[in-house]
């Protein structure tokens, strides 16, 4: 049986449990029964042939937002957003912002061929707030966006 492309399709994939931060509310820090402090996480081959090979089946123009803990942690971050792009995919990055830096999204816009979003959780406008839910300061996702804004790289918040 033929199965018929969407025309798009977006897969959330938590790719890592590892964070930089202590969210109180974030799942990432939720103990497993699995092998590890984080867990078993995916190979950078099983994330090509199990994730990124079958989103492309499914849908040819599609996204992968890449998520966790924080995804830009794993060793092969950039191998694997490279991946996405060369099969035609955008990758969604779901970061807290505070490994970014200009030299690093303009590294990541590049291997992507300009087929990436940054999206940043947006807790709330007030400072105290925002660092209680957050485990960080509101001026990390702000100093985040303004450098994507001025390198003129797409990003959106999650509020």
């Amino acid at each position: 049986m033929e199965t018929k492309q969407k025309k798009f399709f977006l897969c959330y994939y938590e790719s890592t449990r590892n964070c930089n931060l202590d969210c109180p509310y974030c799942m990432a820090r939720l103990p497993t029964q699995q092998q590890g402090k984080n867990g078993h996480e995916l190979t950078t081959d099983e994330i090509k042939r199990c994730i990124i090979d079958e989103v492309t089946k499914y849908c040819s123009h599609g996204a992968i937002a890449y998520s966790g803990g924080e995804h830009l942690l794993r060793k092969d971050a950039f191998e694997i957003l490279e991946y996405t792009a060369t099969r035609g995919l955008w990758s969604f990055i779901n970061t807290n912002g505070t490994l970014l830096t200009k030299k690093i999204v303009h590294e990541i816009q590049r291997i992507t061929d300009g087929k990436v979003i940054f999206v940043f959780s947006l807790n709330s406008l007030s400072p105290k707030v925002h660092q209680w839910s957050r485990d960080d300061s509101l001026k990390t996702v702000v100093k985040a966006a303004k450098l994507c804004a001025k390198e003129k790289i797409n990003f959106f918040f999650i509020l």
